[in-house]
């Protein structure tokens, strides 16, 4: 079972690396964030060496990316604003939205913010959405 850190925890992880003289090893790090973040099992060494790498990344990402596991591509943020505009204009205008539409709309913001097809979402279950 791995551990997961979210981009708040893995920050964390960095400030306290550079506040401890001298610096932890891997594995007392890894047991540090098992105890702080309170996780059954420590991190690995591997997942600390990483984590450590990418500090210069982490010090840039805004309080919501922080709060989450994986950060978000930034095509995908554009096209969650650029739905989000088209369907309160649709809205505003009294068009009655469906699924089939919605879809349509998300093809067509994807067309215009030029996503490549293998970067657009599909999924396909009971909502049957599937806009590539």
């Amino acid at each position: 079972m791995r551990v997961h850190l979210t981009k708040q925890q893995q920050l964390d992880l960095c400030k306290h690396r550079r506040t401890q003289h001298p610096h932890p090893s891997l594995q007392e790090l890894a047991t540090w964030a098992q105890v702080t973040f309170k996780h059954k099992r420590p991190p690995s060494k591997a997942m600390v060496s990483r984590v450590l790498r990418q500090e210069p990344v982490l010090q840039t990402l805004t309080p919501d990316e922080l709060q989450r596991r994986r950060t978000q591509q930034q095509h995908v943020a554009a096209l969650d604003a650029m739905m989000l505009e088209a369907i309160a204009f649709f809205e505003d205008g009294h068009v009655a939205l469906n699924g089939r539409l919605i879809i349509w709309l998300a093809r067509r913001c994807a067309d215009r913010l030029q996503i490549p097809m293998a970067a657009r979402v599909r999924a396909v279950g009971s909502v049957g959405l599937a806009y590539r």
